[in-house]
């Protein structure tokens, strides 16, 4: 069953998928992004440790100690974008603006890479400011005077499980996609092993659902983050192959499409049909 095919069904199958994502979701669909970025730097991390291969930048000219240090650092800002994105802040665009000429220019400064891929990574990071930029972010008001201590305990224990899940589903597709594996001590990732670990993950966020208690708003958190990984990781994959094939030419073979592909497509069309949902809910209760 190929990609194509996979799409035509679920797009069939589902009226609600045509229903697209509303501009106010847009802050957390960004905020998304540069969560999904901090999980590949502790995977980059993760690698580089356990290879004993301690460089972490190709053709950087930092030493060793420094590129961690960058790249950490980088991943730490991302985590702070995010938290500045889902809460809203008024000055939240600044900070995407001055973190991505600051990061872009330090890499100008200590890469030795080709132009292209400068570029390639500077588009790639500047994908969030883009997704916010022509949409007003205007601070939430606290909605403590309206939940109560146990609602806003089941929320945040609900939302937890979501981004523990989101995380595993980030680390299975991207073993699948380079036929790698999760850790150094497992086999090679595979379709099947994959398949079953991905509905395992959204077993977990299921679970999740269940405990956050708010029908709507779980369905719609869970439809974004199915959304903003899905989205995030065709770019990454995209992003992975354009610098293997230009850092590494002599590597063939190296990654896996198709599978990877259609487990995206399942993703995100599982995520707009829970973001449907939602507004369906919504709906009928406003009626």
């Amino acid at each position: 069953m190929n990609c194509s095919s996979v799409c035509h069904y679920l797009v069939s199958s589902s009226p609600r998928l045509t229903k697209p994502m509303n501009r106010s979701d847009l802050p957390s669909f960004a905020a998304c992004f540069y969560l999904f970025n901090a999980a590949s730097v502790c995977q980059a991390f993760y690698w580089a440790y356990a290879l004993n291969r301690m460089s972490v930048i190709p053709g950087s000219t930092l030493s060793v100690t420094m590129q961690w240090s960058v790249i950490g650092g980088q991943g730490l800002l991302g985590v702070v974008a995010a938290v500045m994105l889902l809460r809203r802040l008024a000055w939240t665009k600044h900070f995407l603006l001055a973190q991505l000429i600051i990061g872009n220019g330090l890499n100008v400064l200590t890469h030795k890479q080709p132009i292209f891929l400068m570029l390639t990574g500077a588009l790639f990071s500047a994908i969030p400011l883009l997704i916010v930029v022509r949409i007003p972010i205007q601070e939430r008001a606290p909605s403590h005077s309206v939940s109560t201590v146990s609602q806003r305990i089941q929320r945040n224990c609900g939302l937890g499980l979501y981004g523990l899940a989101s995380y595993l589903m980030f680390g299975t597709l991207s073993a699948l996609f380079t036929g790698t594996s999760r850790t150094v001590s497992s086999s090679a990732m595979r379709t099947p092993a994959a398949a079953v670990e991905l509905i395992c993950w959204l077993l977990l966020m299921l679970v999740g659902g269940a405990i956050f208690g708010q029908r709507a708003k779980a369905q719609r958190w869970a439809g974004i983050l199915l959304t903003a990984l899905a989205s995030y990781m065709v770019l990454f994959c995209c992003v992975s192959y354009v610098y293997a094939r230009t850092l590494y030419p002599q590597v063939e073979g190296l990654f896996h499409w198709d599978a990877t592909l259609q487990w995206l497509v399942i993703l995100a069309m599982t995520g707009f049909t829970l973001v449907g949902l939602s507004d369906g809910g919504k709906s009928s209760r406003s009626a």
